[in-house]
């Protein structure tokens, strides 16, 4: 009897193991997911005031090319393009154009406040067994110069 009890312990604790080591291999996989998402929509962000710089610098209205819409950005954009529902893709770098297609969606949303000003929304959302996740970058444009 003091055997089959003991069994019982063991075999619960190594149940409660395995079950503990699966949520810290997939709450470990999140935060990896999180902070490519978090990185992504920084650089999309960073992406569109880089346009706005070159605007200036070019001696263009600094808004040109930034209407209010929803749009894709990669890192080396010099505008943007109309938004539609596409992985980021990953080869040297993320992506529209080669590489392996990822998990990650990303979505720059312009609004417009007034001639002076640009409402700016970095999203990256992603899919993990069958749940949605998203990191979002939120931010102003002025025309400071």
């Amino acid at each position: 009897m003091d055997v089959i009890i003991a069994s019982g312990f063991i075999v619960v604790a190594l149940a409660s193991f395995l079950v503990l080591q699966r949520y810290i291999v997939w709450a470990a996989r999140l935060s990896q997911d999180r902070l490519v998402a978090s990185n992504l929509a920084q650089e999309g962000f960073e992406v569109v005031r880089n346009i706005r710089d070159n605007n200036w610098e070019a001696g263009a209205d600094w808004n040109s090319g930034l209407g209010q819409d929803e749009y894709l950005v990669q890192y080396d954009s010099s505008s943007l393009i109309p938004y539609s529902h596409k992985p980021l893709l990953l080869g040297n770098f993320y992506n529209y154009v080669s590489g392996t297609p990822t998990k990650f969606y990303r979505r720059i949303i312009i609004n417009e406040v007034d001639s002076d000003c640009l409402d700016l929304v970095s999203e990256v959302t992603w899919r993990v067994l069958e749940k949605d996740y998203s990191e979002i970058i939120e931010g102003r444009l002025y025309n400071w110069k």
